[in-house]
């Protein structure tokens, strides 16, 4: 096989043949381009497997899913994407639940623990974790003063700056618990997931 790739690379001075790669993985000459790599590793088929996924109920579901577990994007993003691609609106309700809590328990127990790590690394990162800490002790004044229920309406809240990330990093800060955080910032996800869904739905009535 490897015979074959080398054998195939195109070796013609000053040719070089524009494809999707720039060069050659195996032999490494400048300005040569190795056509059967390119086409052995052609995209194509990948995209085309990705697109039929897309397609499919649970393709759906999946991508919603993930697009839930990303920080500032969360529900509030995962929940419109999931129902512009077509899932019913329960599908879509449950897949931007599950994954905008999938990630929040790691969040609360580790977090400390990576913001520790991460500022031995360089001044930066530090920098970068004190803000990141100033910011969750300024969005922490409702858990100060209303405790648990101030930490379900800071994830409940569906604007920037809130959410069930904030939420769990503000937990972890103010050592909070697991046991009794996580069912605060479920309860707060449910509303910010039923806020949603009522908008878009009031949204797609009044153009209809």
């Amino acid at each position: 096989m490897l015979a074959h790739l080398f054998n195939n690379c195109n070796r013609k001075a000053g040719r070089q043949i524009l494809l999707w790669r720039p060069a050659c993985w195996f032999c490494k000459r400048k300005n040569k381009t190795c056509i059967s790599i390119a086409h052995e590793f052609e995209p194509k088929w990948m995209i085309g497997i990705m697109g039929n996924f897309l397609q499919t109920i649970v393709g759906k579901f999946v991508f919603t899913f993930c697009i839930s577990m990303v920080p500032i994007i969360e529900l509030r993003g995962g929940l419109p994407y999931g129902i512009s691609l077509g899932l019913p609106y329960p599908l879509a309700h449950l897949a931007a639940l599950l994954g905008n809590i999938f990630p929040i328990p790691f969040v609360v127990v580790y977090i400390r623990r990576v913001f520790k790590w991460l500022q031995k690394r360089n001044e930066k990162l530090d920098l970068l974790v004190m803000k990141l800490e100033a910011r969750a002790h300024l969005k922490g004044h409702l858990v100060k003063k209303y405790s648990l229920l101030g930490l379900c309406l800071l994830v409940a809240i569906p604007l920037p700056g809130t959410g069930a990330w904030t939420g769990a990093l503000v937990a972890a800060l103010f050592d909070l618990r697991l046991k009794r955080a996580i069912p605060a910032i479920l309860l707060g996800i449910c509303i910010a997931a039923t806020l949603i869904t009522a908008v878009m739905l009031g949204i797609k009535s009044a153009i209809q």
